[in-house]
């Protein structure tokens, strides 16, 4: 959705930069039929991977969702380093280039686990609270800088993609 590129970009390459302490005001018009499930983060160095939200377009008439469902829930996965973000960046362009190492650990909606430096984070996990019988819209953000995530829903006879990337599937796949 570029509903304005001059404000979506690099600094000081696609728009002036924002000044420490300062806003912007960033102001869309959304089309019609583009109502859905979007992010926005930062195009400042490594801050794409703590500098973002969800950004959630609803439809224009909110009385008649597109599908039937009793509640919604947005879940975001996000990829946690070791390094700090300005270490990071500066491997990433640096001549030689330096990798900036594996993920230390996902996290799911600001929560998670897994290990730092070979030792087990014993971090609260994030939990997903749904009840038996109700239709769930599940909003999934892929807010990872390095890391291919895999995503598996336990435990349930059927899961519909009904779309992905403001692209809604015209015949739904079932899983």
């Amino acid at each position: 959705m570029a509903v304005a590129p001059f404000s979506d970009g690099t600094p000081a390459a696609s728009q002036w930069p924002i000044p420490p302490f300062h806003f912007f005001d960033y102001e869309i018009t959304i089309p019609l039929g583009m109502a859905g499930t979007y992010m926005y983060h930062s195009h400042v160095g490594f801050q794409a991977v703590s500098a973002m939200g969800a950004l959630i377009i609803s439809e224009a008439r909110p009385n008649s969702p597109p599908y039937a469902y009793d509640e919604e829930r947005t879940i975001i996965l996000q990829d946690v380093f070791s390094r700090n973000d300005s270490s990071i960046e500066a491997g990433l362009v640096g001549a030689p280039f330096v990798f900036s190492g594996e993920t230390g650990m996902l996290l799911v909606n600001g929560k998670g686990g897994g290990t730092k430096n070979g030792t087990e984070c014993k971090a609260e996990l994030s939990v997903i609270d749904v009840e038996p019988g109700k239709t769930y819209r599940l909003r999934f953000i892929g807010a990872t800088a390095m890391s291919f995530v895999k995503l598996a829903v336990e435990g349930h006879s059927e899961f519909m993609v009904i779309e992905a990337d403001g692209y809604i599937f015209p015949s739904l796949p079932t899983f």
